[in-house]
């Protein structure tokens, strides 16, 4: 297997890039390690990446190029990020781009470590792999993080599904290679799932009380006006719906902590290229609720593969007691329900979420996993982590808490 350091800003002739020259075949058909350290070399890749993200394994719009682009523009400022292409070359025919993997270098007890990258609008970090490929790719990437200067003694899967294609060839992965690992954190998130009918669904999910309390707040918040729900259409006024967004949504207690993304230019920014280029290729989902034509509540979804991913939801907090965004939700579900747009919806939430795991029965499991590449160190550090771990949970449990004397 051959490993390349691509730096180069030029973009070549082909979406993928040609092999160096010189370079000599391993056989019939070999992956090759390509890693780039900038937007600009990024470019080259575009082609290739969307395709295979359109056949991933596990769909991930957030390790799109036309959503990880803005965000390296956004949030990569001053931080070690290396990309790194799996393509597989067979002679005679285009090289064909394998897996991708964008990684964040940093450093674990002084230990240097690569982990998948996550900025604060990144939900999921599951690299983009295709389904023939995936066992080999992810020995590739840890072989060439073991060999290559540039690589570590460990690697991160942080933010990684735990079930399903990705998990079930990490799986088959670890079969086939001695690696150490420890599961660093798992946790589950609201999923998703449509029943035979929404009233199945809505039956199942509340009580009967919960299902009166919803319906009576509909009918309260009606009477304040023309009550309607609405969704973005292909060819609607996608700049008035972002815009929309962003102003409900700095209308409350995040614009005034000065934490709405309208508040934060690199974001508002990074929030409307997202918008514009999902829109543009039909990945944008945006649904509201709107009084006498005003927004009370509005939700922003990325499609990708046959999923849909939760981005952001926003609410007017005047009309709190009303509970607006359960209300959408609610209309949500009779959408999918009744068009069927997709038959899944990941939350992107934290694990306890109080209206999601209230309103959505499914859950999604998340991991992050440490693997060692092989060295010394990457072995020792990762075979520790369940020892420093007890110890640290002993020394919690044996600290006096406050106001209480240590035991003699």
């Amino acid at each position: 297997m051959e490993i390349t350091l691509e730096t180069s800003k030029r973009p070549p002739p082909t979406s993928a890039p040609p092999r160096p020259a010189g370079a000599k075949d391993a056989g019939d058909a070999q992956l090759r390690v390509v890693v780039v350290d900038s937007a600009e070399a990024l470019e080259a890749h575009v082609s290739a990446w969307q395709d295979l993200a359109a056949q991933a394994l596990e769909p991930n719009p957030f390790y799109e190029p036309w959503m990880l682009m803005p965000a390296l523009r956004a949030f990569g400022k001053g931080q070690d990020l290396l990309f790194v292409f799996l393509y597989r070359d067979t002679p005679g025919a285009k090289a064909r781009l394998c897996g991708f993997f964008p990684l964040h270098r940093r450093r674990l007890k002084k230990i240097s470590l690569l982990g998948l990258w996550q900025h604060q609008h990144c939900f999921l970090c599951t690299p983009l792999l295709r389904k023939e490929d995936a066992v080999e790719c992810l020995a590739a990437v840890v072989d060439w993080a073991r060999r290559d200067r540039r690589g570590a003694s460990i690697l991160e899967f942080n933010q990684v599904s735990a079930e399903g294609g990705f998990h079930r060839s990490w799986i088959d992965f670890l079969q086939r290679h001695e690696c150490f690992t420890f599961l660093q954190a798992c946790h589950t998130r609201a999923l998703w799932q449509p029943r035979a009918d929404v009233d199945t669904y809505v039956n199942l999910a509340l009580s009967s009380s919960g299902r009166q309390d919803f319906r009576r707040k509909r009918k309260r918040l009606g009477e304040l006006g023309r009550l309607e729900f609405r969704s973005l259409e292909i060819g609607g006024d996608v700049e008035r719906w972002l815009t929309q967004f962003l102003e409900v949504e700095a209308s409350g207690w995040k614009g005034d902590q000065q934490t709405a993304l309208a508040k934060i230019p690199e974001e508002r920014e990074y929030f409307l290229e997202i918008g514009r280029a999902a829109f543009a290729r039909g990945q944008l989902q945006m649904l509201g609720l709107f009084l006498d034509d005003k927004p009370i509540a509005l939700k922003c979804n990325f499609l990708s593969g046959a999923g849909a991913f939760v981005f952001k939801p926003a609410y007017d907090e005047s009309f709190a007691r009303y509970s607006p965004g359960a209300l959408l939700e609610l209309d949500n579900m009779q959408l999918c329900h009744r068009s069927s747009p997709v038959p899944w919806m990941d939350s992107c939430t934290e694990p306890d979420h109080p209206l999601w795991n209230r309103l959505w029965m499914d859950r999604r499991p998340i991991q992050t996993i440490l693997l060692s590449t092989g060295g010394t160190w990457g072995n020792l550090l990762v075979s520790l982590r369940p020892l420093l771990r007890w110890f640290g949970t002993w020394l919690r449990r044996k600290r006096p808490t406050s106001g209480q004397p240590a035991p003699s």
